[in-house]
């Protein structure tokens, strides 16, 4: 069996350029997809190991989480 060898793009290319077609389907073009999910992975890698601190102003006592850490009364 002879199977014909050429493709259906190169021959609508040569025979009548559609704008819509090589708008859609962008034959021969690379994506920037990858390269924006490559910036933002890098971006937010970078963001991971910046050193973060939190201060807060505010009036109170001072308590813990833990019981043990905790002022304990003995009442005699």
């Amino acid at each position: 069996m002879n199977f014909i060898e050429i493709k259906i793009e190169d021959q609508l290319q040569k025979d009548n350029p559609i704008r819509s077609f090589t708008g859609i389907y962008r034959i021969d073009k690379k994506s920037k997809v990858r390269y924006w999910l490559l910036g933002i992975a890098a971006g937010l890698l970078i963001i991971l190991f910046i050193p973060w601190t939190q201060n807060i102003r505010a009036a109170g006592d001072i308590t813990t989480l833990r019981q043990e850490q905790r002022p304990q009364q003995l009442n005699t």
